[in-house]
């Protein structure tokens, strides 16, 4: 984990310190959506007979199998949240990096799995559930 980010450390310190918006944009989108993006060539089969402990389990083997960084995923999103609650981070960066961490946590994340007849109703909470 620590070489990729080693690596990354002049991305991030663009992404904190840089007051030219069209470098941020251009660092998010050449090197952190890059990295969040990169898929292996061969698509990676899996096994009906594969037995996994949870669905999570089974969504995080896919994603190493299918993407080439997510191994470093977790060390990276925690790197953008020490940047983006950091006092010396510019404040008008904050947002782009919190949506950097939220498109790391989209793939992450598996969706949850409901039919589409399940609805789903919200209750409000009760002053004790609160």
């Amino acid at each position: 984990d620590m070489e990729m980010n080693g690596l990354l450390l002049p991305f991030y310190d663009f992404l904190q310190n840089s007051g030219d918006s069209r470098i941020i944009k251009r660092v998010v989108q050449e090197v952190f959506n890059r990295v969040l993006t990169s898929k292996f060539e061969e698509k990676y089969d899996l096994d009906e007979n594969e037995k996994f402990e949870s669905d999570l389990e089974r969504h995080n083997f896919m994603l190493s199998a299918t993407y080439k960084y997510f191994p470093y995923f977790d060390s990276i999103e925690e790197a953008l949240l020490s940047l983006a609650t950091s006092k010396d981070t510019l404040e008008k960066n904050r947002t782009t990096i919190y949506k950097l961490i939220e498109k790391y946590q989209k793939i992450r994340v598996p969706s949850p799995t409901r039919t589409s007849s399940e609805k789903v109703i919200y209750k409000p909470l009760t002053s004790e559930e609160a």
